[in-house]
């Protein structure tokens, strides 16, 4: 009797072990398994997607293939028309309406930034002119995955080097290339135009208040290549400062030109009398032009500066 529970015991104890193994052989399988899944999901993703630099340091991961694009930024806004076909772009500011098909784009609200309808309308990538935002709402931006490509603006060549970026993100490269070389080549001829005398030009944005292009705005680069120089100095930090009657008066430009609105025909040398004594004034040398042309960094660029050229003459 004792040797058939022996016997039991031990084809018992045997079976167990059996069943004890194939348990363990089966879990270090399956782990294998969802190692390597994860090992191929990652690679799936790592190939879908490419991380760009961009101007400002960050880090910005996006789809291989940007079907919908969105700026924020009128002036970005021209050059993703001017690159883009018309499909990829999902959306405009109020502010953006050149060309004139953009206007039947979707409107977000950038001032201030609406986060719902940026999440409405699902962008790839969404492209700002940082300086026109504050860091807070472009975190909220990123908290919110919205890949978010922040560019900058100081003078011609970042102008070129960004229409080239957008054309590589969303994946028209060779036509970006194309319009760059293009502006490039307008520019240089634009630069070897004969050029003997620099006349000072004052760049007006506002009437109720008097800002205007500083010398550290890129706007300083389009006058020199008009063959004329900045009228505001240096000593303003900021791009776009604030400016007196007084210090008007004091630099005494030879040109003051504005857009439209600034009313430099109309009513503004009415609410600013003392300004009759500029140079500018005295000597009839008062424009008004396109004020898009003048606060937007972009594609028009060439034409902004035959334009201040043609003033200036």
């Amino acid at each position: 009797m004792h040797s058939v529970y022996h016997n039991i015991f031990l084809r018992n104890s045997s079976t167990g072990l059996f069943i004890f193994q194939k348990c363990i052989y089966l879990i270090l399988f399956n782990h294998l398994l969802a190692c390597e899944y994860e090992k191929t999901s990652s690679e799936k993703n790592t190939f879908r997607t490419i991380q760009y630099t961009d101007d400002y340091g960050n880090k910005v991961t996006l789809k291989k293939n940007v079907s919908r694009v969105l700026s924020l930024s009128p002036s970005v806004t021209e050059i993703l028309c001017a690159v883009c076909d018309t499909s990829v772009i999902i959306g405009k500011t109020p502010y953006c309406n050149y060309p004139t098909y953009i206007k039947s784009k979707p409107t977000v609200s950038s001032y201030p930034i609406n986060r719902e309808q940026i999440l409405a309308l699902r962008p790839d990538v969404v492209f700002v002119k940082k300086d026109m935002f504050s860091e807070s709402d472009l975190k909220e931006l990123n908290r919110l995955d919205i890949p978010v490509y922040s560019m900058r603006f100081d003078g011609i060549e970042d102008v070129l080097r960004n229409i080239v970026v957008i054309g590589e993100i969303t994946g028209y490269k060779k036509k970006s290339q194309t319009l760059c070389d293009s502006l490039r080549a307008e520019i240089e001829k634009l630069k070897s135009l004969p050029c003997t005398h620099k006349p000072s030009v004052l760049l007006l944005i506002s009437k109720s208040e008097l800002y205007a292009f500083g010398y550290k705005s890129y706007a300083t680069e389009l006058i020199d290549v008009a063959c004329a120089k900045q009228a505001v100095d240096s000593t303003f930090a900021e791009a776009f400062p604030r400016l007196t009657q007084e210090y008007i008066l004091k630099i005494n430009p030879d040109v003051i030109i504005g857009g439209k609105h600034v009313g430099l025909e109309t009513d503004f040398f009415v609410l600013y009398p003392a300004l009759k004594r500029t140079k500018a004034f005295i000597n009839k040398k008062i424009f008004s032009m396109d004020e898009d042309l003048l606060s937007r960094p972009g594609p028009r660029i060439a034409e902004t500066i035959i334009t201040i050229r043609k003033f200036i003459k």
